[in-house]
């Protein structure tokens, strides 16, 4: 079954997208070489030259391993890597984060027989909402030191983040920051950020695509939480199989019992699996999309109240 969100539901949504939101950053960042380039000569203060750019990549996962999706891929004309990440979520701006990601970014670069000297540069660079260290920096460049020495190992890799809250100065990187938070592009101070933006938010064309992606994504989150929920909801039949058949049982005999149990339990696991299911898919919004709880509450057909109810006891963290 086809899932999809209203066209008009989706452009208040739009309205208020700000490029921290990752699907409206990855979006207007996507093959648009000189808007990264800017971005990244801003954070990285040297000359470079963007010769690729993609977005919402995949990186296949070694053999059962997670596949991450990376909100921006750049590659330079040295040929390095850089993957920009945006996130609003102090929990989802883990460092092991940023290290998975560059594992598998340099994973994918040697093939049998090739010398170590053959990897690439990787620059992962995520930018906050918040500054999760409190030192007030606008930029954290970590790299590998011994402490109270100028000695440090040079391994080509870079973990950069990047802290939207801090006290603007001016920078060409505090009017990016700056603009990142913007939902009008009228108010952007880059004129690159103003174009895409206003492209994505303004032009039947560009809403097209953000309504396209925007649907995209939900499918797959749709997907991904009925097969939990299927997975989640044979458990529960099962465990609630076995309860009631021991109940039923002890009136009316094992046969009768266990038949009762089987057909009850697999009733309960499936209302428990969809209910579940919708209420894990509305949380995930929230997290991905950064939805209120309202808006997620009556995506499902549900009360703010119950929404949080039955969060709590299923115990999802929804923040």
């Amino acid at each position: 079954m086809e899932r999809k969100i209203e066209m008009s539901a989706f452009r208040e949504r739009l309205r208020l997208m700000t490029p921290m939101n990752n699907l409206m950053m990855s979006a207007m960042f996507d093959s648009n070489r000189n808007l990264t380039e800017e971005l990244l000569k801003a954070i990285l203060k040297f000359d470079l030259e963007v010769v690729r750019v993609e977005s919402l990549r995949t990186l296949p996962g070694v053999m059962l391993g997670k596949s991450p999706q990376l909100d921006v891929l750049a590659r330079l004309n040295d040929g390095s890597y850089v993957n920009i990440e945006v996130q609003i979520r102090d929990e989802g701006a883990d460092p092991r984060r940023l290290r998975y990601y560059k594992a598998r970014l340099d994973s994918r670069q040697l093939m049998t027989g090739d010398d170590y000297s053959f990897l690439q540069d990787v620059y992962v660079i995520m930018i906050t909402e918040n500054d999760i260290f409190g030192r007030g920096w606008m930029i954290y460049p970590f790299s590998y030191n011994v402490p109270g020495t100028d000695l440090s190992l040079e391994t080509g890799e870079h973990i950069i983040y990047v802290n939207r809250s801090a006290e603007y100065d001016s920078s060409r990187l505090a009017d990016f920051l700056h603009d990142f938070g913007c939902s009008d592009p009228s108010e952007m101070r880059i004129m690159a950020m103003k174009d895409a933006s206003r492209f994505y938010k303004n032009t039947e064309e560009g809403v097209k695509i953000m309504y396209d992606r925007y649907n995209e994504v939900y499918a797959e989150g749709m997907d991904e939480g009925l097969r939990i929920g299927r997975d989640e909801g044979l458990k529960i039949g099962r465990t609630e199989g076995i309860n009631i058949g021991r109940d039923e049982g002890l009136r009316i005999g094992k046969d009768e019992g266990l038949r009762i149990g089987r057909t009850e339990g697999i009733a309960i696991g499936r209302k428990q699996a969809e209910l579940e299911t919708s209420v894990r898919m509305a949380a995930a919004n929230i997290r991905k999309y950064h939805e209120s709880v309202s808006e997620a509450a009556a995506d499902i057909g549900m009360s703010e109240e119950d929404f949080l109810e039955n969060t709590e006891m299923l115990g999802i963290t929804i923040r």
